[in-house]
């Protein structure tokens, strides 16, 4: 059931994302000063035309929140590709031929995971022009060392597995044993670690662009939707609230879909 439900959230916010343009109602950017804070349109005073009502521009709530979908997703998917491409990559050469590169390596994971990912991410957005891609990869270079830990630990035990033993006693070259023996094994903790990832790097974003360090307030993204809000919370309380509902169910969902991942490709969690 929860399986069902993590697919079911985030095939909501995936294909919402994807077809943005002919499912939001509105234009994100389109103000109608005259409809400012208009109401849901459930409350008195809403209308049908702005079902999540309107914020202080005039721009309709709901668009917003469907393209911001779009961003958030963009974001946090390319910042998971990238954490999760270096990290393993490093951190399964690391672990698997050992020496003084490991251990370079494994000093700096631990530096760096001494910040905060979070301040990691805001001294890098100082400094760089605030984009989808920058932002990216901001989020990659502080969620790298996860993965590299975790693959080097992986990779150390699998180095010693006699079926990994045998093939180089035969003869087979090292590209061959990490393809053909060690990546294979790893490939069920780098889905599931990745899965994981990509809910903290979507609350992330969202925290950037809420300080006003990440994506440019110009985008809907939820951050900026509620960083918008925050001024009107006592008189448009709607604008806040569906952005950061729209923040928990797709984080929600991402870490249902992580751990049905988890007991799915995890052997010793099988009955």
């Amino acid at each position: 059931m929860r399986a069902w439900l993590g697919i079911l959230l985030v095939g909501v916010f995936v294909i919402g994302g994807v077809v943005a343009p002919w499912l939001a109602p509105h234009p994100p950017q389109e103000q109608q000063i005259a409809l400012r804070l208009r109401p849901p349109a459930f409350l008195e005073g809403g209308t049908s035309g702005y079902l999540l009502g309107t914020d202080q521009l005039g721009r309709d709530v709901l668009s917003r929140i469907i393209y911001g979908a779009r961003i958030s997703l963009s974001v946090s998917g390319l910042a998971t590709l990238g954490a999760a491409g270096v990290g393993t990559l490093l951190g399964t050469l690391s672990g698997f031929y050992g020496g003084a590169a490991e251990q370079i390596l494994m000093r700096l994971v631990e530096v760096q995971m001494a910040f905060p990912y979070l301040l990691l991410a805001i001294a890098f957005m100082l400094v760089v022009p605030p984009n989808i891609v920058n932002i990216a990869i901001v989020l990659a270079i502080s969620g790298w060392v996860v993965h590299a830990r975790v693959m080097r630990v992986n990779a150390l035990a699998l180095r010693g597995q006699e079926f990994v033993v045998a093939a180089s006693a035969i003869g087979a070259r090292d590209h061959r044993i990490l393809l053909r023996h060690i990546a294979p094994n790893l490939l069920p903790t780098v889905t599931v670690l990745a899965t994981t990832q990509i809910a903290q790097f979507i609350i992330a974003e969202s925290a950037l662009s809420f300080l006003g360090v990440g994506l440019p307030p110009s985008m809907p993204s939820w951050g900026n939707i509620m960083n918008d809000g925050r001024q009107y919370l006592d008189s448009a309380w709607w604008i806040e609230v569906f952005a950061g509902l729209a923040i928990i169910l797709a984080t929600a969902g991402v870490g249902l879909l992580g751990d049905w991942l988890r007991d799915a490709l995890d052997p010793h969690l099988r009955v």
